[in-house]
């Protein structure tokens, strides 16, 4: 719970202008008293009214007095607005910047959910870009394996007119624990038709990842494409 909210230190509260206001207005004050100071004396000790004329310089003492007071609290009065203005239009800034950047995650995350959401999906000119780059590896062992859903098929049978170059065996396997996405699983590490399909299912726009890769060691040089569920 937030305390009584205080009130900013301002310091004296006038500046150069304001000093010189007051000195010339003191100084007034000051040169008053000093020509009506001994007829004020000679009034008090005997006792007697004072002069209209005395009076009046008693009363222009007192404004000019009260008008070096009264500046000095207005100069002060619009530095502390000044200093707490300028604190609100501070916290007005900060909260400005605290929403946008809330505005800003809130549409990364509405993004990343659309992404989950969304069913993948690769267009005829993504898979057509991706048969010239497969050609290059006709004649290497390549399998296919696909989660039986019906999303992850939908995105197989969008592949297949690109890697039928490859004459892939493609089979079909229940849900597991397995981790979602699609994987490259090649027989040795660096293998270069897994990481011409990992760079080109990202670069052609297909995934917007690149998929990981995995290496099981075997004497065979295949290369094994995994589609799990999203």
């Amino acid at each position: 719970m937030n305390g009584p909210e205080r009130k900013p230190k301002i310091g004296p509260g006038i500046g150069l202008l304001e000093i010189g206001t007051t000195i010339a207005g003191l100084t007034v004050v000051i040169g008053l008293l000093m020509e009506s100071g001994s007829e004020i004396s000679r009034t008090w000790i005997n006792h007697f009214w004072p002069s209209k004329a005395l009076w009046g310089d008693v009363l222009v003492t007192i404004g000019v007095f009260a008008e070096v007071a009264v500046g000095i609290f207005i100069a002060r009065s619009s530095k502390r607005e000044q200093i707490e203005a300028d604190e609100r239009i501070g916290k007005a800034w900060d909260q400005a910047a605290k929403a946008r950047l809330a505005a800003l995650q809130a549409d990364i995350k509405r993004d990343e959910l659309e992404v989950r959401l969304r069913d993948r999906r690769a267009r005829r000119d993504q898979t057509d870009a991706l048969i010239p780059i497969l050609s290059n590896f006709v004649g290497r062992r390549f399998r296919v394996h696909v989660v039986q859903s019906s999303e992850a098929l939908r995105f197989w049978a969008d592949l297949r007119n690109a890697f039928d170059v490859l004459n892939p065996l493609v089979q079909e396997f229940d849900p597991n624990e397995g981790p979602p996405g699609v994987i490259i699983w090649s027989s040795r590490q660096g293998d270069e038709l897994a990481i011409a399909i990992r760079d080109a299912l990202f670069d052609t726009g297909i995934l917007p990842y690149r998929p990981a890769l995995g290496c099981m060691h075997g004497d065979d040089e295949i290369v094994s494409l995994v589609i799990q569920s999203k």
